[in-house]
């Protein structure tokens, strides 16, 4: 999965989420393995208003 293809992914899934559309969430991560999943997730988050889990947070601190 290229880069672009990751960022394309994680604002749909950021989409989804805001609209609380599980079929959307599904299909946003559907086809992924594990690893890229994750990659989406956390492109995803700091879309979302969220912080990356890499500058880290109260779950992850850094």
């Amino acid at each position: 999965m290229t880069a672009a293809e990751t960022r394309v992914r994680a604002a749909r899934l950021a989409a989804a989420l805001a609209d609380t559309d599980p079929p959307a969430v599904r299909a946003a991560l559907h086809g992924l393995t594990p690893l890229q999943a994750n990659r989406v997730v956390r492109v995803a988050i700091p879309l979302m208003g969220g912080e990356s889990p890499a500058r880290g947070n109260a779950i992850n601190p850094a």
